[in-house]
């Protein structure tokens, strides 16, 4: 797993949810590439966006 938050950050490249690369592969001048067109949503939920929707979802529901 790579943890690449602060590179995605630094170069403005959004992705919506933690993703699956499951086709990554390191070129011969040792570079890792990571296809977006194959990559899939991850099956493991990033506890910063879990505690985002908790935290919506609380104050959502006492403003009604």
């Amino acid at each position: 797993m790579i943890h690449a938050h602060r590179l995605l950050r630094e170069h403005r490249i959004i992705l919506p949810h933690t993703m699956q690369f499951d086709t990554a592969e390191i070129d011969d001048d040792g570079i890792l590439v990571l296809d977006l067109r194959l990559a899939k949503l991850s099956q493991r939920r990033s506890p910063r966006i879990e505690r985002h929707k908790r935290y919506k979802a609380e104050h959502e529901w006492k403003q009604k």
